[in-house]
């Protein structure tokens, strides 16, 4: 598999002017290879172009945000044609619109109004939002809370792959769509050098997109939407810690409740849900700032799936062990207009699987430059 990814922005910010203007071009590209004894059997690749336009209004004590979107998704992808052909070309064009208020409403509550309207090419359109709420109790305690709705288009893999004696796309999904509401209470220690955070939430997800339904007519696997509906539903806890102008540290966990409706209907443990989840990060700057680091531990816990022997064995459940990652990113300014970063993931080299027969991409590293036309 080989990963290009650029981006390239700029914002223009006239003196005086209550009006910041953010433009921004985005480009994704992915090409795999799946070899067979060193044979190249099949291939695919993708890209992806998105343009965003974004204006800020300052309004005193509230802001306003508008944006416009495009972005553009092209999938090509050839193979031996066995059962079934897997050679084709899609295209797929979400045009988007954008609104985001935030105000500030007496001394003490502050809200935040968002919409998202998205002109899909394949799907019907869609308009989402979400409503974000703070109380502040003290000058140390926050309370906190929202709720929003949300879509997610399936994958061209999941819709038009083709991965002879394992994977079918299906091209009639649909997507996933979810509620989700949190409550939250902020309290700071210490003059505010350390904040502990909790938060209760819940998501309502429809038409859950499975990647991995055994087909019996075909003897593979395909996706399909699930019936019913999935539930989330767990704890946050967060620590961050500010030990001196320098060096910082962050500890965060999740608990998480995840059930779906079985084929009866009955509520059951919903697959590769991990229970518990959590990250460990250690945050340090020079003296002068211009060298930053952050290392970063996070912890996957236990999780089950389904194996699906060969014919006629049942299928049966499978329990994927946890696993750290360790990760660490650096950035280091040159000049003011002028940094270089480096981001190092899985330095551990890792074997762990979040599905059941899938290994994940063991270490990796990338390098960039950061380069400011306005300094």
């Amino acid at each position: 598999t080989d990963n290009i990814y650029a981006s390239i922005g700029g914002t223009l910010e006239t003196r005086g002017s209550k009006l910041t203007h953010h433009l921004n071009v985005r480009y994704y590209e992915s090409d795999n290879r799946n070899l067979t004894d060193g044979v190249q059997k099949s291939s695919s690749s993708s890209d992806r172009t998105t343009f965003a336009f974004q204006s800020d209004i300052d309004l005193g004590d509230n802001r306003l945000a508008l944006a416009v979107e495009h972005e553009k998704t092209s999938f090509e992808q050839r193979g031996e044609i066995i059962f079934g052909d897997p050679n084709q070309n899609q295209e797929m064009d979400v045009s988007s619109l954008v609104a985001e208020y935030q105000g500030l409403s007496y001394e003490r509550l502050s809200w935040l109004l968002s919409a998202r309207y998205d002109d899909n090419s394949d799907f019907d359109n869609a308009v989402n939002g979400r409503l974000s709420l703070a109380y502040t109790l003290s000058d140390s305690t926050k309370l906190r809370g929202a709720i929003g709705t949300g879509q997610k288009n399936p994958t061209f893999t999941e819709r038009f792959g083709f991965f002879p004696g394992q994977f079918i796309g299906n091209p009639d999904l649909l997507p996933e769509r979810s509620v989700s509401y949190d409550l939250g209470l902020d309290h700071g220690f210490l003059d505010g050098a350390l904040l502990l955070q909790v938060t209760l939430f819940k998501q309502d997800l429809r038409d859950e997109i499975d990647g991995f339904v055994f087909d019996p007519v075909t003897f593979t696997s395909t996706a399909e939407n699930k019936d019913g509906k999935s539930e989330r539903s767990g704890v946050e806890l967060g620590a961050q810690w500010t030990v001196n102008q320098r060096f910082g540290l962050n500890a965060a966990y999740t608990y998480t409740d995840s059930t779906e409706e079985n084929f009866a209907g009955e509520d059951v443990k919903e697959l590769r849900r991990p229970r518990h989840a959590g990250s460990l990060a250690a945050n340090f700057r020079s003296n002068n700032n211009r060298l930053q680091a952050t290392l970063t531990a996070d912890y996957g816990g236990t999780r089950d799936d389904i194996f699906f022997p060969p014919f006629p064995a049942l299928p049966e459940i499978v329990t994927l062990q946890s696993f750290w990652l360790l990760d660490l990113t650096a950035q280091y300014q040159l000049k003011p207009a002028f940094s270089i970063f480096a981001k190092g993931t899985n330095l551990l080299d890792e074997e762990y699987e979040q599905v059941y027969g899938y290994r994940t991409l063991g270490r990796a590293g990338y390098v960039g430059i950061r380069v400011n036309f306005g300094q």
